[in-house]
């Protein structure tokens, strides 16, 4: 339920998070607010309903050794807090008479929009730039370097250079029978070489 998750920078992990995004829209708070409110006053029922499965949604968040993880744990929390929001734009936009209705819903729909092409912005253009080693880019371009190199002893020096070497066989697809039976003869004399490629440490 922490706003910073929800509205400002959402998980914690690289992995699940664009870091300046949350996983709602700043405007989607107050919608909620407004859902909340206007459920509680329509239908108490399904307000208890909604607001019981919006407390019991985070369990397995709650329930987890694995770190501080939120984002595929608590998804349940998603649809529930999507509801209200709908309901709160749906209930502020028909509350309204005349052709006030008509300019509310043309500033909410261009204000959505700027919230989008920013999302759009950040996720497109600054996110694969900033948020790139969450995904090992740094890693598979050596893999990719490295796979493409074909003449003459090629050396990549890493103080445990059995990662590098598991990193070119998962980002090349060379784990194969005939890779595997080379690997149990590198690992003996921990002499990690793989066709004109060297794994050494400093």
């Amino acid at each position: 339920f922490s706003p910073k998750f929800l509205f400002i920078n959402g998980d914690d992990k690289s992995m699940f998070t664009l870091w300046v995004h949350g996983v709602f829209y700043y405007l989607d708070l107050l919608f909620l607010v407004i859902g909340l409110c206007a459920l509680f006053v329509k239908n108490k029922t399904l307000w208890v309903f909604i607001l019981s499965l919006i407390l019991i949604s985070p369990i397995p968040s709650a329930l987890s050794n694995l770190g501080q993880s939120y984002a595929i744990r608590s998804q349940l929390l998603a649809p529930f807090l999507i509801f209200l929001i709908g309901f709160g734009i749906y209930y502020f936009i028909f509350a309204l008479k005349g052709k006030l209705r008509i300019y509310i819903s043309v500033i909410l729909l261009a204000l959505y929009s700027i919230q989008v092409l920013n999302f759009a912005n950040i996720y497109f253009f600054r996110n694969p730039i900033y948020n790139s080693e969450a995904f090992n880019l740094s890693t598979r371009v050596l893999s990719r370097y490295l796979s493409l190199q074909e003449g003459g002893e090629v050396f990549v020096i890493n103080g445990e250079p059995r990662t590098p070497l598991k990193h070119y066989l998962f980002y090349t697809n060379s784990l194969n029978r005939n890779t595997t039976e080379l690997l149990e003869e590198m690992y003996r004399p921990k002499n990690y070489k793989l066709k004109n490629i060297n794994f050494v440490d400093c």
